[in-house]
């Protein structure tokens, strides 16, 4: 998780989401509200669904992107199910993110299928 953290550092707190007519400002708030490893399962809920289709760019992806794996991970109170988490990476064209990113993404979701593996047995 660290690696991932430390990867994606470089893509600060966007000043500002280009979002559809569904998001609220409280909505918007909510992404705000805490620094980014604080950040609840309820805090990102909205943003994790609409995350590249109506809220936000790639940009904006990457800079939440190490939260959004973190709590997929972790959190027990993490909603959303792990394909559309996988598919948003795929929307996003990961495969042609700079190889430091690429690679940080690897490791986490080899680790991720170690540790699900490891729990179901």
């Amino acid at each position: 998780m660290e690696n991932l953290y430390t990867t994606f550092a470089r893509y600060p707190l966007p000043s500002q989401i280009d979002v559809s007519d569904s998001a609220t400002v409280f909505d918007q708030e909510r992404l705000r509200a805490r620094p980014l490893r604080e950040l609840r399962a309820c805090d990102l809920e909205k943003y994790a669904f609409e995350a590249l289709t109506s809220w936000g760019n790639e940009l904006d992806f990457k800079h939440y992107l190490p939260r959004l794996l973190d709590l997929q991970a972790f959190d027990a109170a993490w909603f959303l199910e792990a394909e559309v988490l996988l598919a948003k990476l795929h929307h996003a064209n990961w495969r042609k993110w700079p190889q430091a990113e690429q690679a940080a993404v690897e490791a986490y979701l080899t680790a991720w299928r170690e540790y699900v593996l490891s729990i179901e047995r």
